[in-house]
């Protein structure tokens, strides 16, 4: 692609009807989605371009045939029509943008307050082919998923506004409704989200475009599944075995700093017994330590050695076990190393206080 682009398709994995039913009316799963939807439509790594040509369904419409989405559906000469699928084109604010559209007649979409709480007044703009027909105000009811919107007139395309559409380069908007996506997806609440289950699953598959590598933005479509626990998509163009290994990756990372976590909480705990045993052992041999020193003997230097250098290679041979055993490698040795010369100076340095040697 041009000006260093790649493109891609990110589409979800729920395939079984009873899979895609299952997930869209449960809150909480389609949540995670919201949360996937907005995190990769924020992010600075990539455009992500959410655009679909669902129809609309309008009864008694009567503007052409070229408007309908398909001319093998032929109502115009029933006595009693039924509702119509016309062409409808569903985009994004940033992919308005970054496919250059404008308004030749009207005015552009209010972004910022675009929102679907207000279905009874949303805005849409037309193509070029349809002035004659509306004109910029005029109101049109239409079904769209499993709702009655009114819409409002808000403007018309010029003449050839196209965009880049599943393959084709010019995907022209001519005959086509074209009609927001808000730029935010809100949480699902407690009331009916059968609309919003269809509409999001819609805005998620979709193109992007980026500049980063390959590996790179799958690591940070990985970041943002993990975040939001959204794990049911792939990406066309990028084989599913990178994108499994990257979740693979991403998973064991987590692994990992968990292991990370608990072998500090457990080395804490471990130098917090060494220390308490030591002192045990000092106060049983502390009348022999000042026998030994009043009689002008080192015996206490060497128990203190002693003490201190088999807390120490018990402490070093923990330490290399657990490296070994869970990480596989010696990153973390260096750590591990200085951490048991600081655990050595300090009960050398206690066991002294405690016996009053100097």
């Amino acid at each position: 692609m041009s000006h260093g682009y790649s493109r891609y398709t990110l589409i979800d994995t729920l395939l079984e009807d009873a899979d895609f039913y299952q997930f869209r009316t449960d809150r909480e799963k389609l949540n995670t989605l919201v949360n996937f939807y907005n995190s990769l439509y924020q992010s600075q790594g990539f455009e992500f371009l959410p655009t679909f040509n669902q129809p609309l369904f309008i009864q008694s419409f009567d503007k052409g045939e070229n408007f309908l989405y398909s001319r093998e559906i032929d109502n115009f000469n029933q006595s009693t029509p039924q509702p119509m699928a016309v062409k409808s084109f569903q985009i994004s604010q940033k992919a308005f943008n970054f496919y250059q559209l404008t308004v030749e007649e009207g005015e552009e979409f209010d972004w910022k307050n675009m929102t679907l709480s207000n279905l009874e007044n949303y805005p849409i703009i037309l193509g070029h082919h349809y002035r004659g027909h509306y004109q910029v105000g005029d109101k049109l009811v239409a079904g769209f998923y499993t709702k009655d919107v009114t819409f409002e007139v808000k403007g018309f395309l010029p003449p050839n506004s196209y965009v880049y559409y599943k393959g084709n380069p010019e995907f022209y908007l001519d005959d086509y409704l074209v009609v927001p996506y808000p730029p935010i997806l809100a949480a699902v609440g407690a009331d009916d989200f059968s609309f919003e289950g269809i509409l999001y699953f819609a805005m998620l598959n979709s193109q992007f475009v980026t500049r980063l590598s390959e590996g790179e933005m799958l690591r940070v479509i990985q970041r943002y599944s993990h975040q939001s626990g959204f794990v049911d998509y792939s990406i066309i163009e990028v084989d599913d075995f990178f994108i499994k290994y990257e979740q693979l990756l991403s998973a064991v990372t987590y692994s990992r700093m968990l292991l990370i976590i608990l072998l500090v909480v457990l080395s804490s705990l471990f130098c917090y017994l060494i220390i308490s045993l030591s002192i045990l052992i000092l106060r049983y041999y502390r009348d022999s330590i000042r026998v030994s020193w009043l009689m002008g003997n080192d015996l206490k230097a060497r128990i203190l050695f002693r003490i201190c250098s088999l807390y120490y290679m018990v402490s070093i041979l923990t330490c290399l076990l657990i490296e070994i055993i869970l990480f596989k490698d010696f990153l973390i040795l260096p750590f591990g190393l200085l951490g048991n010369l600081l655990l050595y100076l300090g009960i050398y340095s206690i066991l002294c206080k405690k016996t009053g040697y100097s």
